[in-house]
């Protein structure tokens, strides 16, 4: 089951270098060990339900996953948490951007002239809780993108 052009996929590849057959064809409960534990036997239930999941065999009664195709869901999932965190952290680099120019320094004194310092000591504050926010958003983003599902579970 390669592709028709003879090139391995990325999770043929892997499999083949652990010495384990990439077409081997795995049941619900050992996908579910591959995935993370018996606990995501429910889980593929319910994916495979809602068209979501790795993909499927069916044969006769029974469910089976090629255990390459499932590797390769799991490693397209890590992808797209790596993407949706470049995203976040594009869009917070952006928020900040649009913030600091509106604090250009002839902004800031026009801003002083007018306003208290107490004003002031809560923009720092407010800027400041942003920030440390921004901080905690993308650690947990980076964390949650080292593992295998990309939802940190």
């Amino acid at each position: 089951m390669t592709p028709s052009d003879g090139k391995l996929t990325r999770a043929e590849a892997m499999l083949l270098a652990q010495g384990k057959d990439p077409n081997e064809l795995l049941g619900t409960r050992a996908t579910a060990e591959m995935l993370g534990g018996a606990k995501k036997i429910s889980w593929l239930t319910k994916a495979r339900l809602r068209g979501e999941g790795p993909p499927f065999v069916r044969t006769g009664k029974s469910v089976e996953y090629r255990r390459a195709t499932v590797l390769e869901y799991v490693l397209e999932q890590e992808d797209r948490s790596k993407e949706a965190a470049r995203a976040l952290c594009e869009r917070r680099e952006q928020e900040l951007g649009r913030r600091m120019v509106s604090r250009t320094p002839a902004a800031m004194l026009q801003s002083r002239s007018s306003s208290s310092a107490s004003s002031q000591s809560r923009d720092v504050d407010a800027d400041s809780r942003q920030v440390q926010q921004t901080l905690r958003e993308l650690r947990r983003l980076a964390r949650a993108s080292g593992k295998p599902n990309g939802r940190g579970s």
